[in-house]
């Protein structure tokens, strides 16, 4: 699909395109040119995804420990039979 954006150019509408199991319509938006970030700009950005990303793992792992301190079993007739 970013191969079709990038053939549409900027600011463009696309037509229907088959996608996976469906269609997409979609709009691109304006190009912006390279720019070189302040040193500031960037550490803010490093600052925010490594927060992110450290607490993905930390969520993971909690939700490991809690999937293995209580296991889940399914009454698979009681749901049957609702």
């Amino acid at each position: 699909m970013s191969r079709k954006a990038f053939e549409l150019g900027p600011d463009q509408i696309s037509g229907p395109i088959k996608f996976q199991a469906g269609w997409v319509v979609f709009k691109t938006g304006e190009k912006k040119e390279k720019t070189i970030k302040s040193y500031e700009d960037a550490r803010s950005q490093a600052r925010a995804k490594l927060r992110n990303q450290l607490t993905s793992e930390r969520r993971e792992a909690w939700e490991k420990e809690l999937r293995e301190k209580y296991k889940v079993e399914i009454n698979h007739k009681l749901v049957e039979s609702l």
